[in-house]
């Protein structure tokens, strides 16, 4: 099987490294479509705690969802390719996103807070200059469970049509090809 891969790869190279940039693309985007809808939203709702206990009870919720069953429920809804591929993986990194910044700025001890109001300075920059500084760490994690994820799930965007690496896992499980099936995992193993 060894020199199967060989082969495979030295023959197939350009069209691993498309499948390869597909898989990132798609990650990527996902990632930053759910951060650009997690962060913020966390931030509004440090504000109101009712609200944020839902958001989160609702990404959990869609945590729960198989992924197959979800790309299944937006294909008559957005068609198949990239699209129901990216809502997908939103969906997914939704939760660890929100969940983390909401608790980085949640976190902060209270004296802090009280402190920063009594310098007077307006809520822009509490949350600029100290607030999100302080909670980076715990937004960076998110990001990265998120962007973990993503990776690993993204591997079912090739049942749609959306390419990446899981197409090659996909067409070796079809030809009953284990080469293919190592390529494509093992690359799809090793990107986070």
């Amino acid at each position: 099987m060894a020199t199967q891969i060989w082969h495979i790869l030295t023959t197939q190279s350009g069209e691993i490294v498309q499948a390869l940039g597909q898989h990132l693309a798609i990650s990527l985007v996902a990632l930053l479509i759910a951060a650009v809808i997690g962060i913020p939203l966390a931030i509004i709702l440090t504000e109101h705690k009712r609200l944020a206990e839902l958001m989160l009870q609702v990404t959990s919720v869609l945590q729960t969802i198989p992924s197959l069953a979800l790309l299944g429920l937006l294909i008559p809804l957005v068609g198949i390719g990239t699209v129901p591929a990216v809502i997908t993986l939103v969906l997914y990194a939704l939760m660890p996103i929100f969940q983390n910044t909401y608790a980085g700025l949640t976190g902060i001890d209270p004296a802090l807070k009280e402190a920063e109001i009594a310098f007077g300075l307006p809520r822009r920059k509490r949350l600029l200059r100290i607030e999100i500084p302080l909670a980076m760490p715990l937004i960076i994690s998110g990001l990265r469970i998120a962007l973990v994820m993503i990776i690993g799930t993204a591997t079912l965007a090739a049942l749609i049509g959306a390419g990446g690496l899981g197409t090659y896992i996909l067409v070796g499980i079809q030809s009953n090809n284990n080469a293919l099936l190592v390529i494509g995992a093992a690359l799809s193993a090793i990107l986070p």
